[in-house]
């Protein structure tokens, strides 16, 4: 019993562990679905800059724009994520 005891309260440090990473995986996968439901260019922009932690200079040359208009669409994305709007 003692041995079970212990392997119980393994069990609960570990899902204490996890907990906020699935939360966070989780979250992630939710700003991921809400992302890809925006319009282009701002789920392009949305995605390069939080996912794939390009930089704005990169996504601007990559779209072959400014960095001052990949600036806007990111700020824009966002307050269509905050707001509610697709």
């Amino acid at each position: 019993q003692e041995q079970a005891a212990k392997a119980h309260t393994e069990v609960e440090e570990i899902q204490a562990t996890m907990s906020p990473l699935v939360t966070t995986l989780r979250e992630r996968q939710a700003l991921q679905r809400r992302i890809g439901e925006l319009e282009e260019p701002h789920r392009s922009v949305l995605t390069r800059i939080l996912f794939d932690e390009a930089d704005v200079a990169t996504v601007a040359v990559e779209m072959g724009v400014e960095e001052t208009q990949v600036q806007e669409f990111y700020e824009q994305g966002i307050d269509m994520l905050l707001n509610g709007e697709d």
